[in-house]
């Protein structure tokens, strides 16, 4: 529990507050204008940033560098003046800074080419000798640019001419058939022709053979030779040469990168200050390629961990699954082992496992370093590289997910799964980066928000904004301003947009959030134990086990060997997420140590349901397939009661009210809410977090909890807490009716205490009233009626209530003036500088500002209207805020506003008679851009080039508050 929770709840700490990823372009740029950026973002309630060396997403088209990047390249003395310059602004404005372990995103350092500790590759080539031929000759080098590359060629650099080719192996095999097949590739947007072809698995052995047609395959080991940022056209030092990625399949070629970091970066100085206010190491996800994933020894590495050689194996590696992305294959065709086989799958999952073991060499001493210079280690583990992102995570201080790349809830739930069970009470993510359909300058902050709920829904509680960029001048580039990734990926959160001076309460928000999300414990009701192959998302279709309340994680096998990992009055990790039954997808493949952990789960009676079947696939290749599937038969059937088999996902309700395993939130009705439960036992208080996933529509029900305390709600926008008055409570459980528009949220808290920081929860509770009753409030344990007319009130001692409250009608404001403060750049293009031009409009009813002839316009509305009380209790709603918005009233600003659902009550700021409204709404800058997009450009690529999204002709969005602003007089009546 936080100290002091009131204060800090109010104003939370920068350790609970979103940071962003801060986009330099290069070492040319101000030190002083990097110092301002700072500042803004300390103003704005931004509690810290990730200093990334982006170098144009590391130039991977190679060419001409917009300004010389061997003056200004990563590590020169130019960038570690920068670095520095970012250290001090941390120091001054009292945030935090993180780091990227290499330039643009990490994965890479400035090194010798082709020396130890970069990274490598297994490549091959092969020739097909036809029945009754012989070959005697010298097998060709492999290809330097498999076809595969032409997929990853937009955002990572393709790999360059290799020196040293060193020859691994020779095999030779006969072909059992070859079957046609075909790849699409989406980049380039067209298919291409592919083989698959068959190969004998008793020829790997015996090559005495001479019928049928054979393939010979020569194998090598050799750098990857790909880059992980480009260095100057013509460079003049290794620095100056840009970076090449290193092996992450060794402590090795984490070394190459922290000493290269210890003698360029980092001094005693900087170290100083770093100790109090660095926050992270940090490694984005892995954007890198092989032909096979290799690193030197792999094979002696196998043979030892996997119990066999497999050398006779390697041509069976080159397959999509062993791929970035698990798209397609290297060399498009693919060699699969022939009849009664699996195909190379087994030994598939074995290279893999082997892979995963290496790659965590790489994290250990990444972690490690990390740890001598006082920071914490912050990761994106496993995947996009066929590598087990749940047993990885476990290992990291602070695993970090993406939204971009776990767009959906149950793609999150299987990166949150793991930390929860393996008690990551931190778990962190570069959140708002959206490409599809989207544009920089386009994405709203209720967009954002809507985003970082549904992580929170999935346990993520730390969030890392996608980003702010260097926002001074910088060569070839025009207003507004130096835009990361050339307008194709949201956001730009800095001060060249107009809702900059309105995004401190989002900030809050969020903040409060994340502070309340670290509290305490997940509490999930269900696991679904994934595949070891857990690289692949699974596909299950579980909205009908949200849909009766439970909750739900996706964990993998590795994570039943935590030590945590106990089943305790079965209960599954009862110090953790507490899970109260494993589910198994028979489809699956599980290791063969597993079924020890699951049979200690069926005895201490932890409720297993296997999904369709018991599993079939068992690892490592050795395993006895007949000793695997017979172990887990005797589960289901020694423990009958307790070990299930579900047909499928439609039958788990039944199967789970079977075996008594009932949700912690109950949801009456058709409609539900996601929820997310944290359980605090320091304050004895529980957390509950309640989204409604409908970016559109309105939901009412009644939900239940298994829970007698007293509850109270928090209020993520303006800091504060109330009782909750409208419930019913019996012996074992709160019922409530709960209301959220689409996309809101809310916090519920459960306490033992009747008062909660000193809020007192009433003695009593109202169970039902009538439609004229607007809200209940509660003040020093009394409960007052906020009501616009006669209301009977029922509470939970029985006493009926009967109110008489005339208030006056609610009155829509249809007038209004409004000054359009319209953003854009100067007479000088080429300046990063706004100027603001005003556009005045009176007597106007609200609608959008192309109505007006303002296409083209981003900026701030400033409207103004008048409207009369005969008292003083009311209400404002606002209507759907597309943005931000700041109200004034009598010249007072009121607190933030849900953007979610824009009421607020204006009680305390109202006055009898005539009152003035203002209300300024903001907009993004994607018209004014979008207008000028063939003008406007980063580092010389116009944004009308690089996104079709911003072309000239595309359709404005319609700013504007666009209403109904609606006035609700009520009378406040004291029930009891």
């Amino acid at each position: 529990m936080i100290d002091n929770f009131q204060a800090f709840f109010l104003d939370p700490e920068n350790i609970h507050r979103p940071s962003v990823r801060y986009w330099l372009p290069d070492a040319s740029i101000s030190t002083d204008v990097l110092k301002d950026d700072i500042k803004n973002l300390a103003q704005v309630g931004i509690g810290g940033f990730e200093l990334v060396p982006f170098y144009l997403y590391g130039l991977p088209a190679g060419g001409q560098t917009p300004t010389d990047w061997n003056k200004y390249g990563y590590g020169t003395p130019a960038y570690k003046k920068v670095f520095d310059a970012a250290v001090e602004a941390a120091k001054d404005q009292q945030i935090l800074m993180s780091f990227s372990l290499g330039a643009n995103q990490g994965q890479g350092a400035p090194a010798k080419m082709e020396s130890k500790g970069l990274a490598k590759e297994l490549a091959y080539s092969s020739i097909v000798v036809p029945s009754g031929s012989n070959f005697s000759g010298i097998l060709p080098r492999p290809v330097d640019h498999p076809i595969s590359e032409l997929g990853i060629a937009s955002f990572m650099h393709t790999t360059v001419e290799r020196i040293e080719q060193k020859l691994i192996a020779v095999i030779a095999a006969r072909i059992e058939r070859v079957t046609e097949s075909s790849y699409f590739i989406a980049s380039a947007n067209f298919s291409v022709p592919a083989n698959d072809t068959y190969l004998e698995e008793r020829s790997l052995i015996d090559i005495t053979s001479k019928s049928g047609d054979w393939q010979i395959m020569a194998f090598y080991e050799r750098y990857t030779n790909q880059k992980s940022c480009s260095g100057d056209l013509h460079p003049d030092s290794i620095i100056g040469n840009g970076s090449w990625i290193v092996d992450h399949f060794s402590d090795t070629g984490a070394k190459v990168t922290t000493d290269f970091i210890d003698h360029n970066v980092l001094d005693n100085d900087n170290q100083k200050i770093l100790a109090t206010f660095g926050q992270y190491a940090w490694e984005d996800s892995m954007e890198m390629i092989a032909a096979a994933w290799w690193t030197p020894e792999f094979l002696s590495e196998f043979k030892a961990r996997r119990g066999y050689d497999l050398t006779k194996y390697l041509p069976f590696l080159y397959n999509g699954e062993n791929t970035w992305g698990q798209a397609i294959p290297p060399y498009l065709n693919r060699t699969l082992l022939g009849v009664g086989t699996d195909g190379g799958q087994s030994v598939n999952d074995d290279y893999r496992a082997t892979l995963n073991e290496l790659h965590q060499k790489y994290l250990g001493h990444m972690q490690d370093w990390s740890h001598s210079k006082g920071l914490k280690f912050s990761n994106q583990p496993a995947y996009n590289l066929p590598l087990d992102m749940a047993a990885d995570i476990s290992l990291i201080d602070t695993p970090e997910t993406e939204s971009l790349g776990f767009p959906t809830l149950d793609q999150l739930r299987q990166f949150t799964g793991p930390a929860h069970i393996s008690n990551k009470n931190i778990i962190s993510s570069e959140t708002g980066a959206l490409t599809v359909r989207a544009s920089g300058y386009s994405q709203t902050i209720p967009e954002l928000l809507a985003t970082v709920q549904l992580q929170l829904i999935a346990g993520v509680n730390e969030f890392v904004l996608h980003g702010t960029p260097y926002s001074g001048d910088y060569a070839g580039t025009t207003w507004p301003g130096y835009t990361p990734f050339y307008y194709a990926v949201t956001e730009m959160h800095s001060r060249c947009q107009p809702a900059w001076g309105t995004y401190k309460s989002s900030m809050d928000y969020i903040a409060r959030n994340s502070m309340v999300s670290q509290l305490g414990t997940a509490k999930i009701d269900l696991a679904f134990l994934t595949s070891a192959s857990a690289f692949k998302f699974p596909i299950l279709n579980t909205s009908m086990l949200t849909g009766y309340g439970y909750s739900y994680e996706y964990i993998g096998p590795a994570n039943l060997n935590l030590k945590d990992s106990i089943v305790q009055n079965q209960i599954l990790a009862p110090n953790g997420p507490a899970f109260k039954a494993l589910f198994i997808d028979g489809t699956g493949s599980l290791p063969y140590e597993t079924i020890s952990r699951l049979e200690y789960y069926a005895k201490q009676d932890l409720p297993i349901v296997f999904l369709k079947s018991i599993p079939t696939k068992c690892l490592p290749a050795t395993c006895s397939t007949i000793a695997f599937q017979t172990r887990l038969s005797n589960l289901v059937a020694i423990y009958p009661k307790t070990v299930k088999i579900s047909n499928s996902l439609d039958d788990l309700s039944q199967t789970l009210s079977t075996i008594g395993v009932k949700p912690r939130v109950a949801f009456t009705g058709d409609s539900w809410f996601h929820t997310m439960w944290k359980s605090d036992t320091v304050s004895s208080a529980d957390y509950l977090y309640f989204w409604n996933p409908n970016p559109i529509t309105k939901s009412q029900f009644i939900v239940e909890f298994a829970e007698t305390r007293y509850p109270f709600k928090l209020d993520a926008w303006t800091g504060t807490f109330s009782p909750i008055v409208e419930y019913t409570r019996d012996k074992s459980s709160i019922s409530m009716s709960m209301t959220l528009n689409g996309n809101a949220s809310t916090i519920i808290v459960f306490s033992k205490d009747k008062t909660f920081y000193g809020e007192i929860s009433p003695s009593l509770s109202v169970m039902d009233s009538s439609r004229n009753t607007l809200a209940f409030s509660s003040t020093n344990g009394s409960i007052t009626a906020q009501a616009v007319g006669n209301s009977t009130i029922t509470l939970s001692n029985g006493k009926i209530v009967k109110i008489q409250a005339q208030a006056p009608l609610a009155s829509t404001l249809e007038t209004w003036n409004i000054t359009i403060a319209d953003w854009h750049p100067t007479s000088n293009l080429s300046s990063t500088d706004t100027e603001i031009s005003n556009h005045t409009i009176v007597n106007t009813n609200l609608m959008p500002w192309t109505k007006y002839n303002l296409s083209d316009v981003s900026g701030i509305g400033y409207y103004t209207t008048f409207f009369d009380l005969v008292s003083l209790d009311a209400k404002l709603s606002l209507g759907p805020i597309q943005h931000t918005v700041k109200v004034i009233l009598n010249n007072r600003e009121l607190p933030p506003i849900d953007l979610f659902n824009p009421v607020i009550d204006i009680s305390s700021y109202s006055k009898i008679g005539r009152n003035q409204l203002q209300i300024h709404i903001t907009t993004t800058l994607f018209n004014a851009v979008k207008s000028r997009s063939s003008k406007i450009m980063t580092a010389g690529v116009p944004a009308a080039l690089s996104n079709a999204a911003l072309a000239e002709n595309a359709t404005s969005k319609e700013y504007g508050l666009l209403g109904p602003v609606v006035v609700t007089p009520y009378k406040a009546v004291k029930v009891a």
